[in-house]
C-alpha cells in the first residue's frame, strides 16, 4: 500500500509540473538560470541503477550515499560501488532516508527496517529483533551525543545505542504517528515534522500548526536549521521561516518559489537557503532569490567543500560551491 500511494504522489507532481510549466515560462517575477558548472548523473553516465533518487548524506571522507528505490550507491568521486539485497545486508532496496553517525557508520533507513553499516559488517534491525515501531523508516537524525531518532510510520524512535524508547501518540504530543523529518537543533532539540511540527526538548513537547502559530500548513516535509539557529520548514503551502517567536512565510505570492509544496532545504556553509520544489531548485541568500530550471527535487545535500547534490527526476545533479 505505501508504494502504491508513492507512486500517486509521483505521478500527481509530475502532472502538476506539466499543468504549471506554461505558465512559469510566462513570469517574469521569478527569472531562471541554468548554473554553468552542473554536472550531471544517471544510469547512462554513472554507476548507479535507473531508478528514483530518496536522500543522500555525506561520510567523514567526504564519500557520497545515495538512497534510491534499487538499492544504495556508494560514490567516492571516481568509483561507483551498490549494495541492494542481493550482494548486502542490507534489508530492503526502497532505501529511504541516511545518516553517518560521528563514527562514521552509516545508518539506512528502508521499507523493510533500519541498517547499520560500518563499512564491513551489517547490522539489521526491525520489529522482530529490536524497540523499532515500525519497519518503514522515513527519517534518521544523529544528535550531539550520537544518539539516532528514528522517524517510522509508527512513531519517533531513540535509539541511544543499547536501549529503544518509542514516542507515540499514545505516550506523547506527537499529532502523528507518521514522522517524515527530523532536524537537531543547536542547543540539541529535536525538531519533528509530520502532522505539524513538534519541539521535544528531551522533556517536553511543544506542538506547532495552523491552528496555534504561523505555521502555514499541518503537513510538514522537511526542516532545516541554519547558523542562527532559525527553523526553516517545508509544507504544502510554502516555506516557513520561525526565529524562535516570529514566523515569516514565503511562497508564490511573496518570493521566488512557483510551486508552494516544498520538498527539501538545506543550509549551505554561506547560510544560504536552498530550497526544492516540483518543478524549480531555489537559492535564498536572505534579500534576492536565485531559480534554477530544474524539476523535480527530492533532495538537497551540501557536502564539505559546499557543492550542492541534488536529486531530481531519474537523475543526480552536482553544482559546484561558489
Amino acid at each position: 500500500m505505501k508504494e502504491i500511494r508513492l507512486f500517486f504522489l509521483l505521478l500527481l507532481c509530475v502532472l502538476i509540473s506539466c499543468s504549471d510549466k506554461d505558465d512559469k515560462d510566462n513570469t517574469t517575477n521569478n527569472p531562471t538560470v541554468q548554473p554553468a558548472e552542473w554536472t550531471i548523473y544517471n544510469s547512462d553516465n554513472s554507476g548507479m541503477p535507473f531508478t528514483l533518487f530518496n536522500c543522500i548524506d555525506i561520510d567523514h571522507n567526504n564519500n557520497k550515499w545515495i538512497g534510491t528505490y534499487d538499492g544504495l550507491c556508494l560514490f567516492d568521486g571516481t568509483n561507483w560501488t551498490v549494495y541492494n539485497v542481493d550482494n548486502s545486508g542490507l534489508s530492503d532496496d526502497n532505501v529511504r532516508c541516511i545518516a553517518v553517525d560521528h563514527n562514521n557508520n552509516k545508518w539506512i533507513g528502508t521499507g523493510g527496517g533500519l541498517c547499520l553499516f560500518d563499512g564491513t559488517n551489517w547490522t539489521v534491525y526491525n520489529v522482530d529483533n529490536s524497540g523499532l515501531s515500525h519497519n518503514y523508516v522515513s527519517c534518521i537524525a544523529v544528535d550531539h551525543n550520537n544518539n539516532k531518532w528514528i522517524g517510522t510510520d509508527g512513531g519517533l524512535c531513540l535509539f541511544d545505542g543499547t536501549t529503544w524508547t518509542v514516542y507515540n501518540t499514545s505516550n506523547s504530543d506527537l499529532p502523528d504517528n507518521h514522522v517524515y523529518c527530523i532536524a537537531i537543533g543547536n542547543n540539541d532539540n529535536k525538531w519533528i515534522g509530520g502532522g505539524g511540527l513538534c519541539l521535544f526538548d528531551g522533556t517536553t513537547w511543544t506542538v506547532y500548526n495552523t491552528s496555534n502559530s504561523g505555521l502555514s500548513h499541518n503537513y510538514v516535509q522537511c526542516i532545516a536549521i541554519d547558523n542562527n539557529d532559525n527553523k526553516w520548514v517545508g509544507t504544502f503551502e510554502g516555506l516557513c521561516l520561525f526565529d524562535g517567536t516570529n514566523w515569516t512565510i514565503y511562497d508564490r505570492s511573496n518570493s521566488g518559489i512557483y510551486d508552494n509544496y516544498i520538498h527539501c532545504i538545506a543550509i549551505d556553509h554561506n547560510n544560504n537557503k536552498w530550497v526544492g520544489t516540483v518543478d524549480s531548485l531555489l537559492m535564498f541568500n536572505g534579500t534576492d532569490w536565485t531559480v534554477y530550471d530544474y524539476d523535480y527535487i527530492r533532495f538537497i545535500t551540501i557536502d564539505h567543500n559546499n557543492n550542492k547534490w541534488i536529486g531530481g527526476w531519474l537523475s543526480l545533479a552536482f553544482l559546484k560551491g561558489q
